[in-house]
């Protein structure tokens, strides 16, 4: 499959800004990392910039009070 950004999506009720951090390898196998910040915005979502060809984790940096859907993206990378 061809790499992809990941996008964050905050729920419905009051969110607290968390950074979202998604760890995994670009398509030549290197390790890579991206922190993407919720922000205090109900029902938004936040695209990242690093295009992904596989994720190893996702790990949220506060506990929040609403749902938090991490998910792929239409955005996609590059196999040159």
């Amino acid at each position: 499959d061809t790499p992809r950004a990941v996008s964050v999506a905050v729920g419905a009720g009051t969110p607290t800004t968390s950074n979202v951090t998604v760890t995994g390898y670009d398509v030549y196998n290197q390790p890579m990392s991206e922190v993407i910040a919720t922000g205090t915005t109900q029902n938004t979502t936040v695209n990242g910039k690093k295009a992904f060809f596989q994720i190893s984790g996702i790990t949220n940096s506060a506990a929040t009070a609403v749902a938090i859907t991490v998910q792929t993206t239409d955005i996609l990378g590059s196999l040159q």
